[in-house]
């Protein structure tokens, strides 16, 4: 097996337990934090393709202001 591949399949692993986690978490702050491990596999993905800026857009966008939004309207209700 080469490096990429077991990168690959730990990233790919990350984002089948982050989706598994934001299904079955019952706390909502626990599943935003299983959707940012989720979105962090994904950008894990996106840097193994070499799509460097995608993976960039996806932490930042998804990982950071979704989960902060989420947060948010949490803390208000």
């Amino acid at each position: 097996m080469t490096g990429s591949l077991i990168l690959f399949y730990i990233a790919a692993t990350l984002v089948i337990l982050g989706g598994i986690g934001v299904v079955i978490t019952k706390n909502i702050v626990y599943a935003a934090f299983s959707l940012l491990v989720s979105m962090i596999g994904i950008a894990g993905v996106f840097l193994l393709a070499f799509a460097e800026f995608l993976a960039l857009v996806q932490i930042l966008i998804y990982g950071g202001a979704v989960v902060i939004v989420i947060l948010f309207a949490l803390m208000l209700t």
